[in-house]
């Protein structure tokens, strides 16, 4: 299976939303389209969730040497549900966007998460691969209330930022990423006593601790 630059740059934000969000049980999976109200009546998921897609090549300019900058507008879409009791819908929706927002304002850690560290050896390339990948800008976020996702209990917040990826040739022909690797520590929770305020009440479950 191949990839290209913009399957490439977002499966590396949601290998780096994974860490950033992942406290908060967060799972962010790359989506086809533009996701919005109309599309909870379409698809499942488990809230709270980060969907993040490609929405459009803002501009394609040659280089002159080989390669041609595409210039990407992407986007970010926080996921949450009302419940019962804690933290009401809208407000942790605005929270997580903010904290990607803020994430995405870091520039950090770009080129390891697109790339393998095969793709980035200076010896396998003409061009180091950590220069093909733009820091993330124009950066906004957006609140996307509707009242029918409202009464469906949802809240929905954008994150769009614009990124360029500096792509030759053979970038249009790139393996698909791998699955990142499980984590080495596993902690378990028990309901009701989970989510961060428990955080300290998380017992360790893989690898096995020796009692």
């Amino acid at each position: 299976m191949t990839s290209g630059p913009a399957a490439r740059l977002l499966a590396g934000f949601c290998a780096l939303a994974g860490g950033w969000l992942a406290s908060e049980k967060v799972r962010c999976e790359i989506y086809g389209g533009r996701f919005d109200g109309a599309e909870l009546e379409r698809v499942s998921l488990k809230a709270p969730a980060v969907r993040a897609g490609c929405l459009a090549i803002a501009s394609v300019e040659d280089r002159g040497d080989g390669a041609v900058e595409c210039d990407f507008q992407l986007a970010a879409v926080a996921i949450s549900r009302k419940t019962s009791e804690g933290e009401p819908s809208g407000g942790m929706a605005a929270r997580l966007a903010a904290r990607v927002a803020f994430e995405l304002a870091q520039a950090q850690g770009w080129p390891g998460a697109v790339f393998s560290a095969a793709e980035l050896d200076p010896e396998a390339t003409q061009c180091p691969r950590g220069r093909h990948v733009g820091d993330p800008r124009q950066i906004q976020a957006a609140n996307m209330y509707r009242a029918g996702i409202d009464k469906a209990g949802f809240s929905l917040w954008a994150v769009t930022w614009r990124q360029r990826f500096m792509a030759l040739a053979s970038d249009f022909d790139l393996p698909a990423s791998e699955p990142p690797a499980l984590p080495e520590t596993v902690l378990a929770g028990t309901d009701p006593e989970i989510g961060r305020e428990h955080e300290a009440d998380y017992e360790q479950v893989a690898p096995e601790v020796s009692r």
